[in-house]
């Protein structure tokens, strides 16, 4: 029994300031405990109310709110220092431990509700795989690779884990590990998306150990334009260089001249690297459009 507050939601609540050494101090003994001034008049109360709401109930529990109307609790706001509304204070143990004034959006919000979490109960609820993609993007390998690796410990059949892994030892230059992983994956994942893009990854990167000199093939593809293996050579060279955008465009150009040579190798070339990207890279997108366009041209 909560004395003077009255449920509106499973974790937010509104109170008054008689209620407040029970309904917060004493309750944050044992969990965090939001306070959240308001006001009908205030105008960016209304959104960020909602939002503020959302978030607390997407915690089930582990954290709760009460709301106060600041000009029926002005002497507890004048406590409390508070200047100007919305404005949200996170008790725990007895006392305050973060806060923020003026109108956040639902992202800051969940942001802010982590961190109370984080500091007072020790709880971590983001993608530790999301950290290890980041490690990987900056060029952080061996970081990205432990989390990978200690999350497939206890996930062995995460395909984004698995992949991570793959991806990592790609950049590490480690064909041999890459593969030795691939088959390993469990059969159960093994036609999911991530192990898909590993795979074609892997596929690239065979290539690359038998590309020529990027130089030499643009000299004899100038003395024979209808050199088609020439041309895909050269792209094979240009994307293990990192020049995507250019390699694609001299696969399309072999598409476009012969769209069926050596079995359909440009296309499929094409599929292969738009395979390893991300879904809505630039390059997948510009590329996928441009072939679109030559197939029903």
């Amino acid at each position: 029994m909560l004395g003077t507050t009255a449920e509106t939601s499973n974790a937010v609540h509104t109170a008054d300031q008689s209620g407040f050494a029970n309904d917060v101090l004493a309750a944050s003994e044992t969990r965090p405990v939001l306070i959240y001034f308001t006001a009908a008049w205030c105008g960016p109360c209304k959104t960020m109310g909602p939002a503020l709401e959302k978030a607390v109930n997407a915690q089930k529990g582990r954290i709760v709110c009460y709301r106060y109307n600041i000009d029926n609790n002005r002497e507890l706001a004048a406590q409390l220092g508070i200047k100007s509304i919305p404005a949200v204070f996170a008790f725990f143990a007895g006392r305050p431990v973060d806060g923020f004034m003026g109108a956040k959006t639902e992202g800051d919000i969940t942001d802010f509700i982590r961190s109370v979490l984080a500091r007072t109960l020790g709880e971590d609820d983001s993608d530790p795989l999301e950290a290890a993609e980041e490690l990987l993007e900056n060029g952080a390998m061996m970081d990205a690779m432990q989390i990978f690796g200690t999350y497939l410990t206890s996930h062995p059949e995460d395909e984004r884990a698995y992949a991570g892994m793959i991806r990592c030892r790609l950049q590490l230059d480690d064909l041999e590990m890459a593969e030795a992983l691939l088959n390993a994956v469990p059969d159960s994942i093994k036609d999911s998306t991530p192990i898909m893009k590993a795979r074609a990854s892997i596929d690239l990167a065979r290539q690359v150990q038998s590309a020529g000199p990027v130089d030499d093939l643009r000299a004899a593809l100038d003395r024979e334009p209808e050199n088609h293996q020439c041309r895909f050579d050269l792209a094979i060279a240009l994307h293990a260089g990192g020049e995507t955008d250019t390699a694609v465009d001299e696969l399309l150009e072999l598409y476009r001249r012969d769209s069926e040579w050596n079995e359909g190798a440009a296309r499929d070339q094409l599929l292969r690297i738009f395979d390893s990207l991300a879904p809505n890279s630039p390059s997948v997108l510009r590329g996928r459009r441009r072939l679109s366009s030559l197939v029903f041209a």
